[in-house]
């Protein structure tokens, strides 16, 4: 008899045991870092994502923003699942497919659902137009300053085209007319007014003399 109550006290002790260690209750849970099947961790709810973390860079799909000040992150495609996370504005997603409004995101942790209507999708930027270098200015030629004799050389020639350019016998007061007389102040040089032909030195001006050696020198600016 007394065997059979110490084998069923050792057995009672066993049991006793075993049920104060496998205490499953949620606040023991919670101490020890676990939750309860099926209930999401209040820690990680509304958890906000800093920008791009926890997004998969390898993630192949079509890059999209988000347009909404905070977007949340759920794990199935409704808002019946719980949130993962919360993205910010101008967060950049890789959308991996849509259905009925909403869009699947790659995450490092597989995959979450966020509402479609708040991702907008990025255009690739146009590459831009080629740099244009403009053409390096062709460098002026040097013109040496013509010498004196160059220079009374060109006053001469200025006087005799203009000169033989005058229609009339009397251009100039020096000149001769046809009657072998001078032409004095009859010349057109004297009158006032009408055609004025160049006589003396005096009357070359050096912008007329520059005129003249750029023809000369076949310059063209």
């Amino acid at each position: 008899m007394r065997g059979k109550l110490t084998v069923i006290v050792l057995i009672m002790a066993g049991l006793g045991a075993l049920f104060s260690g496998a205490d499953t209750s949620p606040a023991q849970l919670a101490q020890r870092g676990t939750t309860t099947p099926g209930l999401v961790d209040p820690d990680k709810v509304a958890r906000v994502a800093p920008q791009s973390a926890g997004l998969s860079a390898t993630a192949r799909g079509q890059l999209h923003v988000v347009t909404a000040s905070r977007l949340n992150l759920r794990s199935g495609p409704s808002t019946s699942y719980p949130v993962m996370m919360v993205l910010p504005q101008g967060t950049n997603v890789s959308v991996l497919e849509q259905r009925q409004g909403w869009a699947r995101l790659g995450t490092q942790s597989g995959s979450a659902w966020a509402s479609a209507r708040y991702l907008s999708p990025v255009t690739a930027a146009a590459p831009g137009d080629p740099l244009k270098i403009a053409p390096k200015p062709k460098p002026k030629r040097q013109v040496a300053a013509p010498s004196t004799a160059e220079i009374t050389r060109a006053r001469s020639d200025i006087i005799r085209q203009s000169i033989a350019s005058y229609p009339g016998s009397c251009p100039c007061p020096y000149n001769i007319d046809r009657g072998g007389r001078r032409c004095g102040g009859r010349s057109a040089w004297s009158r006032p007014g009408g055609y004025a032909p160049i006589c003396y030195d005096s009357d070359i001006s050096q912008a007329r003399l520059a005129s003249y050696f750029a023809r000369k020198r076949g310059a063209v600016d």
